[in-house]
Parts: structure tokens; sequence; C-alpha cells
């Protein structure tokens, strides 16, 4: 297992920041991520 499995590096190399949602939880979320499985951020880095 990774230490840091959050991290996620794309094809630019450019760092993410990627959390899995519960699926009990994906019906509360905020109205970009309603339904989606998980919430990404990029770090900009």
């Amino acid at each position: 297992m990774a230490l840091m499995s959050y991290l996620i590096r794309d094809r630019n190399g450019t760092y993410d920041f990627r959390r899995v949602i519960p699926q009990a939880l994906r019906p509360f979320m905020p109205a970009p991520w309603t339904g989606k499985g998980a919430w990404t951020k990029s770090l900009r880095t």
C-alpha cells in the first residue's frame, strides 16, 4: 500500500489530491460532486 495514495500525478506532471467519497455520502455532496465517486482537486504543483 502506498503511503500517500491520495496524491496522484497526471500526465503533465501536476499533482492532484483525490479522495474517494463513501457510497452513503454521495447523495449529500454539493452540486459539482453530487453522485460522483471521488473528490479531486489540483494542487497546481
